[in-house]
């Protein structure tokens, strides 16, 4: 949480140990997305590239999978984010 805090200072809802289950599953999978993964880089090497959508939507599918490999109990929440970035 103090990784979603650091970055989100202007919010005025801070992460708390006693948020609900669903808000703790969404800040680990972007905990784990951006923080533990080349997931911004991976994602900047493709601006501009032909096939660019097409690629960007393999690379996010490989990161949720290997979230989901490591962590089975947030399957759940990288499926809704992976849906709720698709291109299509």
């Amino acid at each position: 949480m103090s990784h979603r805090n650091a970055i989100r200072r202007d919010e005025q809802e801070l992460a708390r140990l006693d948020a609900d289950q669903e808000a703790l599953d969404g800040w680990a999978v972007n905990y784990l997305r951006h923080a533990l993964s080349l997931y911004e880089d991976g994602l900047g090497a493709l601006v501009g590239r032909v096939g660019r959508a097409e690629a960007t939507d393999a690379w996010r599918a490989q990161v949720y999978a290997a979230i989901t490999g490591a962590y089975p109990t947030l399957a759940s929440e990288c499926a809704k984010q992976r849906a709720r970035r698709a291109p299509w």
